[in-house]
């Protein structure tokens, strides 16, 4: 430090110029020690550079110069040329350096005393003995920075030893840093022999180190994720002219420029390893950074881009909003216009989690595309709502329920181009309000004649029953022509196994009190309230038994068998035609009732026969004809009548020439011709009497 009672300020100042040997000073003052020239031998033997004076260094006015305000007065460096004065005059020990001058830097054939014997002679030299000194003391720049393809980070690559100032591959050049220097001083490029093995375009003019490194590791061919679209890193626009560029580089290898060129206006920050930020002419900002990146900020952030925003990373990105976990704190993404979002998953999967909340899409439009396969999974409840639903599937279309598949529609239709198949693994059930109608439109060519196969419709249980029951109307199965004037469609109903085809279970008895089991192969249809229909508009209804079995019409006591067409013929050709009835057996003609035998007719009845005749009555035999009745009388008029009466040819003759006995005496025949009134009257009279024969 200075003594100030030694001094004797602006009176006998003495000026110095000299060589910095040693800035490390152990106040931590920035002080240096010099060999002024002309006050100091430049036999470092003599006088050692432990011995020479610390010196004070001038700070610029924009340092405070006081307890941790203002700039440090470091940056003097061992060979650094200073200028300055001693403030004790003549004494010399109290040396103050105002500042420090530059030139070329060169270095003296002969540096050491091994050299020459008159090695001194040559002015001052660099305090270092050794040609390199190891690189443990003293900060160097690095001599390559490469970035990995692939590795995360940057590789330096440093000398294992440091050259002495001036260093080697910067003797014979200006001490001003070579940036500064600009593009019209050669010796800051590579020589062309060197340039060659860059990969950069314009090789012949790369830039030594360390912006070497920066334009080797820009960023080329960088992707987007918009197809199609990529750019490159932009290079640095380095055009600097001295002397309006103001650079300060240190030992390891930072630069900080602030370049004012006419039209290459540029403020460039750069680290070793790298990493920097430039400002462009045109006020474009590039970065780099060649590790880690952290930005903490503990307030709000806010970022806005005029133009469109490109991010490429080239491995994983995670976000995570609301780490706190604030109520409200909502991640918000919003597509003004009619610009599009778009989200591209070339390879892997696109997942959302919302494990407590509801996943909510507003959409005009809503489609679902995949290549391979869309599988929507939930425990609860999957439930869409929307005015109209169109699946279009262009191969198959499964769906798996667990539990109950339930589908409710104001009208539900089925469409299938092929074919379509229903499958339980119990049962399946039908049910309708009006009416359940299955349509098969079969396109192939249908035959004169009947062939199994192409199918229309197809109903086949392999082992148990096929039910059809409308519980209050029809059951209707029906095949029937379009227009056409001849049959061209059947109905086929077969039970090719030992088993039945009915409409009730199989173990329940048939009409005639028959368990299914003693007839295998029997088809059984039955309906409780409504009716079994068949129906033929132009063909005719056949129901055939072969061999010895039977066709069998039944009704339950209270119900009715109806039979009307045009010509209904009853025609028995192995036994008898028995119709039985429970209380009335009524038969309706509107012209005649006619009953035609070959051996007899018979009609028998356990109490009572009627017969009615609207105008005549007659019963023709061609041999005899009898009336007669077994417990009672034979009565001819009404039901009720008490005085029947008998007529016929053979009576009528007897009646007219009998006589009898009166008491007025023996009457005479009937005089037809003297008194035919009273002769009717009498026939009359005496018809109401009984006959008995």
């Amino acid at each position: 430090m200075f003594d100030l009672n030694k001094l004797n300020f602006g009176q006998n100042l003495v000026w110095f110029f000299g060589v910095v040997e040693d800035r490390m000073d152990p106040n931590f003052l920035g002080r240096v020690r010099v060999r002024c020239f002309g006050h100091h031998t430049p036999n470092r033997f003599e006088i050692p550079t432990e011995d020479l004076p610390w010196a004070m260094v001038m700070q610029p006015v924009t340092s405070a110069a006081q307890t941790d305000v203002g700039q440090s007065p470091t940056g003097i460096v061992e060979g650094s040329w200073v200028v300055g004065f001693f403030i004790d005059g003549e004494e010399a020990q109290q040396p103050l350096v105002i500042g420090s001058i530059g030139g070329y830097a060169h270095t003296p054939d002969k540096l050491n005393p091994e050299d020459a014997s008159d090695w001194f002679a040559y002015g001052f030299k660099d305090v270092r003995e050794e040609h390199h000194l190891e690189n443990r003391g003293f900060p160097s720049p690095p001599v390559n920075v490469r970035k990995d393809k692939d590795r995360l980070g940057v590789e330096i690559e440093e000398d294992d030893y440091v050259d002495r100032y001036p260093r080697t591959d910067s003797q014979e050049y200006s001490t001003v840093p070579k940036l500064a220097r600009g593009v019209q001083d050669r010796n800051i490029f590579l020589d062309e022999e060197s340039a060659s093995v860059s990969t950069i375009a314009e090789t012949n003019n790369a830039m030594k180190e360390p912006m070497l490194s920066k334009y080797l590791n820009e960023t080329r061919n960088i992707q987007t994720s918009r197809k199609g679209v990529s750019y490159n890193q932009p290079t640095s626009p380095y055009n600097a002219v001295y002397p309006f560029n103001h650079v300060k580089e240190t030992e390891s290898g930072h630069i900080i420029e602030y370049d004012d060129t006419p039209r290459a206006e540029r403020i460039h920050e750069y680290h070793r390893s790298g990493t920097f930020r430039e400002i462009h002419p045109d006020g474009k900002l590039v970065s780099q950074t060649m590790n880690e990146k952290y930005d903490i900020v503990e307030a709000d952030s806010f970022e806005y881009t005029k133009g469109a925003k490109y991010e490429t990373y080239r491995k994983g990105a995670a976000l995570l909003v609301n780490a706190g976990s604030f109520g409200g704190e909502d991640y918000e993404v919003r597509v003004a216009g009619s610009a599009n979002y778009n989200l591209t998953v070339e390879e892997g999967d696109f997942t959302i989690k919302v494990p407590t909340g509801e996943t909510t899409f507003v959409t005009n439009s809503l489609k679902h595309e995949a290549l391979n396969r869309i599988l929507q999974v939930t425990p609860s409840l999957f439930q869409i709502n929307s005015g109209d639903q169109i699946n279009e599937i262009e191969n198959n279309y499964r769906i798996d329920a667990g539990g109950l598949y339930d589908m409710t529609a104001g009208s539900i239709r089925f469409n299938s181009k092929m074919n379509s198949t229903w499958g339980a693994g119990d049962n399946i059930h039908v049910s309708a309000g009006h009416t359940v109608a299955i349509h098969a439109e079969n396109t192939f060519t249908m035959l004169p004649f009947y062939i199994p196969f192409p199918n229309a419709v197809e109903v086949t249980a392999s082992h148990g029953h096929i039910e059809m029951n409308a519980m209050d109307g029809d059951t209707r199965i029906s095949a029937r022509g379009k227009g056409w004037i001849f049959d061209t469609a059947s109905l086929t109903v077969t039970s090719a196994l030992p088993t039945s085809i009915a409409s009730i279970a199989q173990q329940q008895p048939s009409p005639m009190i028959e368990v299914h089991s003693t007839h295998p192969g029997s088809i059984v249809g039955q309906t409780k309230t409504g009716y079994i229909y068949w129906q033929s508009y132009f063909g005719d209804i056949v129901s055939e038994a072969k061999f010895l079995n039977s066709v069998r019409t039944r009704t339950t006591p209270m119900g009715m068998i109806e039979e009307t067409g045009g010509l209904i013929v009853q025609t028995s050709t192995a036994s008898n035609i028995i119709n039985n009835a429970a209380v009335n057996f009524m038969v309706h003609a509107n012209a005649a009732v006619l009953t035609h035998s070959v051996a007899a007719t018979v009609i028998y009845s356990e109490t009572e026969l009627h017969a009615f005749s609207g105008t005549a009555t007659r019963m023709t035999s061609g041999v005899d004809t009898s009336i007669a009745s077994i417990g009672g009388a034979v009565r001819l008029g009404s039901h009720a009548a008490c005085e029947p009466a008998l007529k016929g040819p053979s009576f009528l003759k007897a009646f007219w020439s009998h006589t009898h006995l009166t008491a007025m005496g023996p009457t005479t025949p009937v005089d037809l011709i003297t008194n035919p009134m009273l002769a009717t009257w009498v026939a009359q009279s005496l018809c109401l009497k009984t006959m008995v024969f």
